[in-house]
């Protein structure tokens, strides 16, 4: 996570000890109306904001925090400053220059948990007496005696970590007794001093130290080498017996909080193992353009981009850019995955109504793995990204259709506390679409060579990877004092719905079934009828293979069929048919179009209903000019149930009937198997209709 992220959810003896102090000065809080305010070492501004402000009157002109840190300042200013008295401004207390506006200027300055991250004490005080008004009055706490000076004493005296730490005077506060700060505060001209020592022991977890350690940032490690950097301080603590054990005889571990990005990129195990498959799947179009520009829609913290995508490029690649509608994201991409010259971030709105002028027109490839069940509007997404492409520019899409999230955002969403946060569900929230919608879609859209791929997968989570998972993805406006509840009731429709087990150690796991979807640019749908008088110019010997399954059963004209197929064929090129002969389907059809009722409605009847085949087929292809003419016939019998048999009728669609009468028009269908002896009855009294055929498999060559 973010640092400033990472201190607040790590500092919880701070956050306590500050709430002690805080609440044992009421009075001192309360003691005068339209008071001016300042906060040193703010940090990241909750403490300012959820602590101080509401134990200050009504009356309070203004707070202002300051911090050394320009991280905690722009994560103050972002997530800590609704309310229009509160702001928030890079100071070292250590400056030789008080801004002229702060001199004389505050009644109360606060400081809570930071003097024991400065150095220099005498000149720390001596900034605040300048910058008191006359009368003003200070609360200060800190930790004097603890292991931390000595901690970073002992790793200061290893040469390979000293170079870094070259602030460490300023930034290492070595304890001195009571007495040096009573003179000190004296000698600087406070009065009225109340000095209280408090002793507290703390039991630290192992993850909670590593993750202060690296919030507070005080020294310039390169990152490389921060692991390492923070392990020395442990040893520290292991070397000097500071360190317990549990009942286990081991150290404890908890969940590791983090900003919202990097706790995506921990619990997107699932992403990121989707991502891996699609890509390697695809590498053959990944390698494909020299010289190319891409775009990666909805990158994220930028880490699938950066580690996944950009290895698999070429490396003549000119640019690769990731656009995410989270400026989070994208501030924590370019800090973490930014090191190649050819990638950058920007943070952009798929669903935006105005694309950059740099953009349209400018990819060779545009990709989005696993972002597009978060976009509700395909439509308009897919739009922008054909205005983005080269002509001729190829996409590969792929996402989690048919899964528990929309389920589970949906079933949060219905939930009148809740929805009021989500205003933007429905362009955040996206509804499964059929596959054959989602083609259709895109070629109305103006794409070709389409393809479109699904594949059923499950994944099992535990608790902390779906609670990481939500928080992460951060979709809707929820107050953080709410998140933790908003959270639960995520999980509670996976438990409503039977979707939670428990593994032997009494664990609990969420099931997460989905299908992923992805488009693959090597296959595209066209519409033609294969009875046509004109083929299109650019099929005519064209195809090496042409193959044509289960469909022929529902041509009439087999002889214009052949013709047609033979000479779209390049020479020498091969085919394969197979479809259902010698069945009832011909004759329930003829049923049907007897009656007035439906004749009307099936005026295409012999375009699509061929008759029992009497003729020799091999015959048939030579007088066409196949040669190596092969057929094998199968012999089948099928047993569907009356649900099964409706729906393939219905989903066939062969006429023009309207809807209102689809339903009679297949119970009609139905009614003819029933006459002619094809229906009986199973065990539980539901009907199973009985499909005898054979199955010609024919294979030949064009001359």
């Amino acid at each position: 996570m973010e640092k400033p992220f990472l201190y607040i959810k790590s500092s919880n003896v701070a956050q306590k000890d500050g709430n002690y102090v805080l609440n044992n000065n009421l009075k001192l809080l309360q003691a005068n109306t339209n008071y001016s305010v300042l906060d040193v070492g703010c940090g990241p501004g909750n403490i300012t904001y959820k602590k101080i402000l509401p134990l200050l009157p009504n009356t309070t002109k203004k707070i202002i925090g300051v911090d050394i840190s320009t991280d905690n300042i722009e994560y103050a200013k972002k997530h800590y400053q609704t309310d229009s008295r509160i702001s928030y401004k890079q100071m070292d207390i250590l400056t030789d220059n008080i801004p002229n506006e702060f001199v004389d200027s505050f009644d109360l300055i606060l400081s809570l948990y930071c003097f024991h991250l400065v150095g220099d004490h005498r000149k720390v005080f001596n900034n605040i007496y300048k910058m008191l008004k006359p009368g003003g009055k200070m609360l200060i706490s800190f930790v004097r005696e603890s292991q931390f000076p000595d901690m970073y004493q002992k790793v200061y005296e290893n040469p390979k970590w000293r170079k870094y730490m070259s602030n460490f005077d300023d930034v290492v506060f070595m304890p001195q007794p009571e007495e040096f700060y009573v003179a000190l505060f004296e000698e600087i001209g406070f009065n009225q001093i109340q000095y209280e020592k408090q002793e507290n022991k703390v039991l630290q977890l192992e993850d909670h130290v590593i993750n202060i350690l690296r919030a507070l940032n005080l020294f310039t490690v390169p990152k490389c080498l921060e692991k390492e950097f923070i392990e020395s301080h442990l040893e520290f603590y292991q070397n000097n017996e500071y360190v317990k054990f549990d009942d286990e005889g081991k150290k404890r571990n908890c969940t590791y909080v983090m900003e919202k990005p990097m706790l995506y990129i921990k619990n997107s195990i699932l992403a990121q193992e989707d991502a891996d498959y699609v890509l390697n799947k695809n590498f053959k179009l990944l390698q494909a353009s020299e010289n190319c520009v891409v775009l990666d829609v909805g990158c994220g913290p930028g880490n699938v981009t950066y580690e996944k995508v950009l290895p698999l490029l070429p490396s003549t690649t000119k640019e690769v850019i990731g656009i995410d509608i989270l400026s989070d994201n994208i501030d924590y991409a370019r800090k973490h995955y930014q090191t190649d010259s050819r990638v950058s971030y920007e943070q952009l709105d798929i669903l935006t109504d105005s694309i950059p002028n740099e953009y349209v027109g400018a990819f060779d490839l545009i990709l989005s793995l696993y972002c597009f069940h978060f976009v509700g509007n395909h439509r308009k997404a897919l739009n922008n990204i054909y205005k983005m492409l080269k002509p001729g520019g190829k996409v590969l899409i792929s996402f989690m259709e048919k899964s528990l999230i929309s389920k589970m955002y949906q079933y949060v969403y219905d939930k009148p506390k809740w929805s009021k946060y989500m205003s933007n569900f429905h362009n955040a929230v996206f509804k499964t679409e059929p596959k054959e919608s989602l083609k259709t879609l895109f070629k109305e859209i103006g794409f070709c060579q389409i393809q479109c791929e699904a594949q059923d997968k499950n994944l099992l989570h535990s608790e902390d990877g779906v609670i990481g998972m939500v928080t992460s993805l951060n979709l809707f406006n929820v107050p953080e004092y709410l998140e933790q509840e908003f959270v639960q009731n995520h999980l509670e429709f996976f438990q409503n719905n039977n979707h939670v087990s428990v593994d032997d150690q009494g664990r609990k796991l969420y099931d997460f079934p989905h299908t992923l979807m992805q488009t693959d640019p090597r296959i595209s749908f066209e519409e033609m009828d294969i009875l046509t008088d004109r083929l299109p110019n650019e099929y005519i010997a064209t195809f090496d293979l042409i193959v044509s399954l289960f469909c022929f059963h529902l041509i009439g004209d087999h002889r214009k069929a052949l013709k047609n197929i033979y000479k779209m064929l390049k020479p020498g090129g091969k085919i394969l048919i197979n479809f259902i002969d010698k069945s009832v389907l011909p004759n329930m059809y003829q049923y049907v179009y007897d009656n007035p009722k439906w004749t009307k409605y099936m005026s295409n009847f012999d375009e699509v209903v061929p008759k029992n085949h009497s003729y020799e087929p091999k015959k048939l292809y030579e007088e066409i000019g196949f040669s190596q003419f092969q057929c094998d016939e199968q012999e089948n019998y099928y047993l569907y149930g009356e649900d099964a048999s409706f729906g393939t009728l219905k989903s066939v669609n062969l006429f023009n009937v309207p809807e209102d009468l689809e339903t009679e028009f297949i119970e009609n269908q139905l009614e003819y198997y029933e006459k002619n002896g094809y229906v009986t009855y199973d065990d539980k009294g539901k009907k199973q209709y009985h499909l005898f055929h054979t199955n010609p498999i024919i294979t030949a060559n064009k001359y």
